[in-house]
C-alpha cells in the first residue's frame, strides 16, 4: 500500500500522526528534513511535526536557496489534530486533512513533501 493510501484509510489522528511522523523521518527525500517537538497548546500539551525545505529563489544575483517550514502538523493531548501550510488556512479534524491532503495530491503529485507519498 502506498503511504498515501494508508494516510488516507488513517482511521483516527493519532494514527495518521504517527504515520506522517514516520513518513517524513525515514525519508532519503532530499533537500527535507523534520523536526518532532513536544510542546504546550492552549489546552495542555502536544506534538508537533515541523518540515523544512530547501527552496529555490530566483534573485538578480542568480539563485538563493533558503530553508523554509512548509508543512506543520500537530496532535493535541485530546487528540486534535491540525495542519499548517504557508498562505494556507490551518486544517483540522483527520476527514478534512485526509480530504485537502488527497485533493493536493491530485493537482500536484511532484511537489518534494508529496513525492515521498507515492
Amino acid at each position: 500500500m502506498r503511504p498515501l493510501d494508508r494516510l488516507l484509510t488513517a482511521t483516527n489522528e493519532t494514527e495518521f500522526f504517527v504515520l506522517i511522523c514516520q513518513l517524513v523521518n525515514v525519508s532519503d527525500e532530499k533537500p527535507l528534513s523534520a523536526k518532532l517537538a513536544s510542546i504546550k497548546t492552549p489546552l495542555g500539551v502536544g506534538l508537533q511535526l515541523t518540515v523544512r525545505q530547501a527552496m529555490r529563489y530566483r534573485t538578480n544575483d542568480g539563485t538563493l536557496l533558503q530553508w523554509d517550514t512548509t508543512h506543520v502538523f500537530t496532535l493535541d493531548e485530546q487528540g486534535a489534530l491540525s495542519w499548517w501550510m504557508p498562505n494556507q488556512p490551518i486544517i483540522t479534524g483527520l476527514k478534512d486533512i485526509q480530504a485537502s491532503l488527497k485533493q493536493w495530491w491530485e493537482k500536484e503529485p511532484a511537489t518534494p513533501v508529496l513525492g515521498l507519498l507515492a
